[in-house]
């Protein structure tokens, strides 16, 4: 293979650019439904981005011994952290194929071969990827560190069932709108088994307090941070989901 050496390891400065890079650039435009049901382009902030990687890397550290699979469609915004936290991070970053996020024998195989430490699921594809591969093959995974769930509700029945395969790994249900960068919220499900409160009405895990306490607020969803350093307040009328309070808090409840 012929190495790529770049030009320059300088960094990129303002007079390099066409116009100076602030904090409030946009980053990136995403189109997503899932907030209020009908399509729409969010664009992100480089503040916003950065302030979700950094805060991935304290809470989930990586290093060289670190394989990240990037295995999630770049349209949607959970591959920000699978690209760019290992960079960041100094880790290695493996590229699935196309596609090969809805393969679960390709995706057994890549996490096996590759010494995969660090992978991201949708619920509903890790339960079709518990359901089709084999559990020794599942169990064979030692060098896993963490297992991310967002993008949607993540059943008791089904985190429990990934605890039990993978004592040994990370279990983290995140959550968070495409509008506040990726995610802003975050329960660890292994540390905090015995704290788990679910809601028998809609069978989903709770939300821990961890980045940020989600609150239903009369017509708003108030995001109340530990520390008023960190603060971080999200109204939906901002955002345009007043009509998907109620919806949302009946989804995602906080535990005290």
């Amino acid at each position: 293979d012929t190495a790529v050496v770049p030009e320059s390891s300088a960094p990129v400065r303002d007079t390099d650019r066409r116009a100076p890079l602030r904090a409030a650039n946009a980053a990136y435009t995403i189109f997503t439904s899932g907030s209020t049901g009908r399509p729409k382009g969010v664009t992100v902030s480089h503040r916003s981005v950065l302030n979700r990687l950094r805060w991935g890397l304290a809470a989930f550290p990586l290093g060289a011994g670190d394989t990240v699979i990037l295995k999630t469609p770049y349209t949607f915004d959970v591959s920000v952290p699978e690209l760019v936290a290992p960079l960041l991070a100094g880790a290695r970053m493996f590229i699935a194929r196309d596609g090969g996020h809805a393969d679960p024998e390709y995706l057994i195989d890549v996490l096996a071969g590759r010494g995969i430490t660090s992978v991201h699921f949708v619920p509903a594809m890790l339960a079709v990827f518990l359901d089709v591969v084999d559990e020794q093959r599942l169990a064979a995974l030692r060098g896993l560190r963490y297992v991310f769930a967002s993008g949607e509700a993540l059943a008791p029945t089904l985190a429990r069932r990934a605890r039990d395969i993978w004592p040994w790994a990370g279990l983290h249900d995140l959550f968070g709108p495409t509008e506040a960068a990726v995610e802003v919220s975050h329960a660890d499900l292994a540390a905090e088994a015995a704290r788990l409160v679910l809601v028998k009405q809609s069978q989903r895990v709770r939300l821990a307090r961890h980045l940020a306490e989600v609150c239903a607020v009369e017509d708003a969803l108030l995001f109340v941070p530990r520390r008023d350093e960190n603060a971080l307040a999200v109204l939906t009328t901002m955002l345009g989901l007043q009509r998907r309070v109620k919806r949302a808090a009946e989804q995602h409840v906080r535990i005290g």
